[in-house]
């Protein structure tokens, strides 16, 4: 295991290894869901080299490349406003007349679900990957933003072409189960308004 140190470890490697722990000292006579790509740190040594692909993590949630936290004087470039409103369009596009219909055409467009607004920027961070010398590396955004609606507190990756990769709400959704739409995934249905600072 002190080999490992200091090289590129997963979550799916510390499921695996603490999995293999039920087995000693058969440590190898894992059972059960195992990741393609894991490794048991107890048995295995790293390739000093390993990286995101290697180890079957996604572009989007790879921490092996270069990031810049966006400071707080540049939030209002038409770069990130842009941004912000490609991952507002997604989010309200879950509770849109057109998902509703095709969700189920029988019952009408009215719905519970509140389009969200963006209220402010918590935190942007700037991820790049490629070559570190060529103009154009591929950008990605991790954005972090407030809408006043729930209030509601996001999570969106989008690429520097406005395509988004990934939203999803990180303050809790569960408060929500009472009035959500049957027809919208809940985490997408901001349908009651709670003072600001709930959860």
């Amino acid at each position: 295991m002190k080999q490992n140190q200091d090289k590129y470890v997963t979550h799916y490697d510390f499921h695996l290894t603490m999995k293999s722990l039920l087995h000693f000292p058969n440590l190898e006579k894992v059972s059960g869901h195992r990741w393609n790509q894991s490794n048991n740190l107890l048995t295995s040594v790293l390739s000093e080299d390993r990286g995101c692909t290697d180890a079957g993590i996604p572009e989007y949630g790879c921490l092996c490349s270069d990031q810049r936290v966006i400071s707080e004087t540049e939030y209002g470039s038409n770069q990130f406003l842009s941004l912000a409103s490609a991952a507002l369009r997604n989010i309200n596009s879950f509770h849109s007349s057109i998902s509703l219909r095709r969700s189920n055409p029988r019952i009408g467009n009215g719905t519970t679900c509140v389009d969200v607004q963006f209220r402010k920027f918590m935190n942007i961070i700037e991820v790049s990957r490629g070559d570190s010398k060529a103009k154009n590396r591929h950008k990605l955004y991790h954005i972090f933003f407030e809408s006043a609606q729930g209030p509601s507190t996001w999570h969106a990756i989008v690429d520097g072409g406005n395509k988004i990769i990934i939203v999803k709400q990180m303050s809790r959704y569960a408060k929500y189960e009472f009035c959500k739409d049957p027809r919208v995934s809940i985490e997408y249905c901001i349908c009651h308004q709670f003072p600001d600072g709930t959860p």
